[in-house]
């Protein structure tokens, strides 16, 4: 998401009186910059939260957010080509081929001195996206494989999940220790989600490619750390529950309880027996 300017846009709002005016120039700059719907969806969604976070009036934020989005025909498209990804990812399921050598590198990623390299390393252990990782994650000990997670974006201005109960990939103790040194260590991007995707995502694509390529199938990108994860935590944790996999991966990642079908989106993957 390098084309984000989402900062200098909410000081245009708020040092000039034509405000449809900007909204539509700033749209015009999205709908060029960003070429595929799904992209533009994306974005749109990044700067609506950025408004709805400021402190505007209702009146001031609807006039933004009544351009800031996609058309009635772009959503219908985007949601048709989500359903077609979505099926066509069940049925051609990608194989985990490693998941001992997958977790070890995600543990000695974790105890590395490079920022972009640990922030890889506690989003495979945990499965959070890597931008609450980079900036806005809080970890609590709860048992020695669970722990307790604040911190969630994507929320929809829900408070539901303040915080909650997840499985993680190592020992929890010893993820404690090395999460607060983190922490401690690198505050550039505390709290700061979009300048932390600014600076950082060419980097992550780059290195989730040169440290886990070689232990699932296919082109490995960011996000599919948290898809690896539920697979992994679901097979592991989910053995003696009456829950289905659907449901208990709703669960830890944090997604609403009336809202199985976004879940789907993380079904890519499966072990290799």
């Amino acid at each position: 998401m390098g084309g984000l300017r989402i900062e200098n846009f909410l000081k245009n709002l708020e040092n000039e009186s034509n405000i449809q005016n900007i909204c539509i120039l700033e749209k015009d700059y999205i709908d060029k910059y960003y070429s595929s719907i799904g992209s533009r969806k994306k974005t749109y969604s990044l700067y609506r939260k950025a408004v709805n976070d400021a402190k505007f009036s209702m009146d001031f934020k609807k006039v933004v957010l009544d351009v800031l989005k996609l058309s009635n025909e772009e959503m219908l498209e985007y949601k048709k080509e989500y359903r077609e990804k979505v099926k066509s990812e069940h049925d051609n399921l990608r194989y985990i081929t490693d998941v001992q050598g997958y977790i070890e590198t995600a543990i000695s990623l974790i105890q590395s001195k490079n920022f972009i390299d640990k922030v890889l390393g506690f989003a495979a252990i945990t499965g959070r996206r890597v931008a609450e990782i980079g900036s806005t994650a809080e970890f609590e000990l709860h048992t020695p494989q669970h722990l307790i997670f604040k911190g969630q974006l994507k929320t929809k201005e829900s408070k539901y999940y303040d915080s909650y109960v997840i499985p993680i990939l190592m020992n929890t103790y010893d993820f404690i220790t090395h999460f607060r040194f983190f922490r401690e260590q690198y505050t550039k991007y505390l709290n700061n989600p979009d300048v932390f995707h600014n600076s950082c995502s060419k980097d992550l694509s780059f290195k989730v490619k040169v440290h886990f390529s070689k232990f699932v199938e296919g082109v490995i990108t960011p996000k599919n750390l948290r898809a690896i994860y539920a697979t992994l935590a679901s097979n592991e944790f989910n053995k003696n529950t009456r829950k289905t996999h659907q449901s208990y991966i709703a669960d830890i990642l944090g997604h609403s309880p009336d809202d199985l079908n976004t879940v789907n989106s993380y079904f890519v993957f499966k072990l290799k027996e």
